[in-house]
């Protein structure tokens, strides 16, 4: 088990290309190697542009993209399965990336808290 893991702009790749389910798994998979998961969730907003800068390739949007059922406040729902699926407490949230988006920590409670 790990005792720090990273998760810096990959939720939204994982979400476009596994789904609503596969966005859990890996949650749910990541919470059990960690004690402490630092996040940074990728709000709806990016969701929007990447599928807009695709399509402006003149490609197919991501196929799974009209499926998922998580959408809008994206990261209410990690938090959520985070917190209430997987068991882990959120310790903190640390402002704002350059690009906007919060850093989060998460702790499993295993051990002592720093």
């Amino acid at each position: 088990k790990c005792d720090v893991t990273f998760c810096f702009s990959v939720t939204m790749w994982i979400h476009l290309q596994h789904g609503d389910s596969g966005l859990r798994d890996f949650l749910r998979l990541v919470s059990q190697w960690t004690r402490f998961l630092l996040l940074e969730p990728q709000p709806w907003k990016c969701y929007r542009s990447a599928s807009r800068r695709v399509r402006k390739l003149g490609r197919d949007d991501f196929p799974l993209m009209k499926t998922l059922q998580i959408r809008g406040d994206v990261e209410q729902e990690i938090d959520s399965c985070l917190v209430e699926e997987c068991g882990m407490r959120r310790v903190d949230s640390f402002g704002e990336t350059q690009w906007g988006r919060k850093l989060v920590l998460y702790y499993t409670g295993e051990g002592e808290l720093l």
